[in-house]
């Protein structure tokens, strides 16, 4: 039996995607000692055949090295139209191993939230006088349900000065200028709910013209952003491992049959 462990990644050209990738991979390799290791960049730009192409091509070249046994470890939060598209890619290849494995999304059960709520609380603590925005990327998936829930869990934790919002998807920003205004605070810390500080946080959140922070500005909001992605952070980095443990276990599971 020969193993693999695939880590996807979205390909952003950024230098905090470039780190967070890095960081990610060396807790990948880490959880999965003795397994050989393989990183696949999608084509953040493209959908569908292009979109996969990394994919298909590893895929290919694991089948030809007689590669057995493999797991699949995506990057993506949501299971959204990019997580899919790998999953159809996925079980379009599974015929062709003995075992192909493809974990959960990493935000996927009501555990992953509230982890993820909890590691979010500690790295944001509350400021007096300031209301914390999160920004999501968002989808017209039902997976996009997650951010209206994790806003409960925060609220259950006493978090009222956290407000959530997407760029794609809902809540939006009609939404949380609304709530917003029912906020007596005028002070804002805007930050990124996704895994890189890519284009969207940069442009959509942060950029001088027609984002987030200039709508806010303009609506005489004081406004301070922190444009890092989560992929970095070891709370994302642990609910990465103990979704790709279970799929490793599973793996482990055959081997014994």
């Amino acid at each position: 039996m020969r193993q693999a462990v695939l880590a996807v990644h979205l390909g952003v050209n950024c230098p905090d995607a470039e780190k967070a990738m890095d960081s990610i991979d060396k807790v990948i390799k880490e959880a999965a000692p003795g397994v050989d290791f393989f990183r696949v960049l999608a084509n953040a730009s493209s959908v569908g055949k292009a979109f996969l192409l990394g994919l298909d091509e590893t895929f290919c070249r694991l089948e030809k090295e007689g590669y057995t046994h493999i797991a699949v470890q995506s990057t993506y939060l949501l299971d959204g139209v990019k997580y899919r598209e790998i999953k159809a890619c996925v079980d379009k290849w599974k015929p062709r191993f003995t075992q192909l494995l493809l974990a959960d999304p990493l935000l996927s059960s009501t555990g992953d939230l509230r982890y993820l709520a909890e590691g979010l609380n500690n790295m944001y603590p509350n400021k007096e006088g300031e209301t914390l925005v999160m920004v999501g990327h968002g989808t017209d998936c039902f997976s996009n349900v997650v951010y209206p829930a994790l806003q409960g869990i925060f609220h259950t934790m006493g978090r009222d000065d956290i407000v959530i919002g997407t760029i794609e998807g809902w809540p939006d920003f009609k939404n949380v200028i609304k709530w917003l205004s029912c906020i007596p605070s005028t002070d804002l810390h805007l930050v990124p709910l996704m895994m890189t500080a890519g284009k969207h946080a940069c442009r959509d959140i942060a950029g001088e013209k027609d984002s987030w922070k200039s709508k806010l500005e303009q609506a005489e909001y004081q406004v301070r952003c922190t444009i890092k992605g989560l992929g970095g952070t070891p709370i994302i980095q642990q609910l990465m491992v103990r979704h790709l443990t279970e799929v490793m276990g599973q793996l482990k599971c055959m081997e014994r049959r």
